[in-house]
């Protein structure tokens, strides 16, 4: 349909009448295998491109580019580390038109029809999505479309551009904490234990063993004198642990051309995701940060040459 814009002004009733928008009728719409014009297809499909994709912004995790892009598409994420789980797969879970079974339920993935994780899959590198959601759409895929099925197609080169077109991006975010419990400090803490202790020692007696004095709780307490710092900490963990502010770097290189015989495009991506936690020396070799980094390659190499009869 056509859209419409309409100013209310006052009114209190406005009538709105439809209309086709036939030009769109005639786009071609990716399907299980091939592709139909918009006007014949009869299963729930929806589609998305590359453009619609990158307005997300700088997002790490290509599942998450989908949230809010297509109708009937749900994702979770259930972790915030960096690099989903920290190894590069994905935290994201999606949902086609809910959740169908209770044993995870994701829908298939076919990247170029092959079949294949989305994880690593940099947004530069789409050229177009389709989401198949009900039974007519995904009835060639078997068993395995039964969640819904997700068809990506990657970039291609153009024929015929002579020379080759470049296309670099670089997006830089940064992130903050946003809420955090506010900790007691280590005299404060001390106190009110200990009256949890002068409660319960009627009805527990040996819990008086965990007693602290009031002259020893006041060695925990700020200002210290510098002997007693070591031996009695007061540690700000918020400060002493986090980060103000992490980084997360992405850039991109793509390059696309092609001749009347061939066809060419080649990607290159790089990612670099901190987190919040502050790098520690222990002289042990133990690291505590969740940083992520990935770098991504690819290319495609198409031919057009046929074959001639003498």
């Amino acid at each position: 349909m056509t859209p419409q814009e309409i100013v209310v002004s006052g009114q209190t009733r406005i009538d709105v009448v439809m209309q086709e928008l036939v030009t769109a009728l005639e786009e071609v719409v990716v399907i299980g295998y091939g592709t139909q014009k918009k006007e014949s297809v009869v299963g729930a499909i929806s589609q998305t491109t590359a453009e619609q994709l990158q307005r997300t912004g700088n997002v790490t995790d290509f599942k998450q580019a989908l949230t809010g892009q297509l109708p009937g598409v749900v994702t979770l994420t259930a972790s915030g580390e960096p690099g989903g789980t920290g190894r590069g797969y994905s935290a994201t879970n999606i949902f086609i038109r809910g959740m169908n079974t209770w044993n995870g339920g994701q829908p298939l993935i076919l990247v170029d029809g092959v079949e294949r994780s989305m994880d690593n899959l940099d947004v530069n590198e789409v050229e177009n999505i389709s989401i198949l959601k009900d039974a007519s759409a995904t009835a060639v895929f078997g068993v395995k479309g039964a969640n819904g099925v997700i068809l990506i197609n990657t970039k291609r080169g153009s024929s015929g551009t002579g020379k080759p077109k470049l296309s670099f991006t670089y997006n830089a975010t940064a992130k903050m904490l946003s809420k955090l419990p506010e900790m007691m400090e280590s005299y404060s803490a001390i106190m009110i234990r200990n009256e949890a202790i002068e409660r319960e020692v009627v009805l527990s007696e040996p819990s008086w063993l965990d007693y602290i004095p009031g002259e020893l709780a006041l060695r925990y307490k700020k200002p210290q004198l510098p002997e007693y710092v070591e031996i009695y900490p007061n540690v700000d963990w918020e400060e002493a642990m986090f980060r103000n502010i992490g980084l997360t770097h992405r850039a991109a290189l793509d390059i696309r051309g092609g001749t009347k015989v061939v066809s060419y495009f080649g990607s290159l991506s790089y990612l670099n995701e901190g987190d919040m936690f502050k790098k520690y020396d222990n002289h042990k070799g133990y690291d505590p940060s969740f940083a992520f980094t990935v770098l991504i390659s690819g290319a495609i190499l198409t031919s057009k040459l046929q074959h001639q009869q003498p």
